[in-house]
């Protein structure tokens, strides 16, 4: 059994970074975005499709960290998301 309050798998994510920021930021970001130019470059596509390419990426990117921005506010506050709702509703 477990319960709602227990507060060591109220906080699945690592208390340690195991990647920092700047290779996340590399990892995700940088060699996805040489590997498409390269690719682009070597189709000898036109500069539409790169800007095409250029927006699909950055708009991805975006939203990535845009949805794990909130994911972790809900995730990580001393309160649960849920507890902090019914608390607001009961006021």
């Amino acid at each position: 059994m477990f319960f709602l309050n227990d507060i060591s798998i109220s906080y699945p994510h690592a208390e340690v970074e195991r990647v920092s920021v700047v290779w996340n930021l590399i990892y995700a970001g940088a060699i996805p975005a040489i590997i498409m130019l390269i690719w682009l470059a070597a189709s000898r596509s036109s500069l539409h499709q790169f800007h095409v390419t250029a927006l699909g990426f950055g708009t991805r990117y975006g939203i990535q960290s845009l949805c794990w921005s909130v994911s972790l506010s809900v995730k990580s506050s001393p309160h649960s998301f849920h507890h902090r709702y019914i608390e607001e509703c009961c006021r």
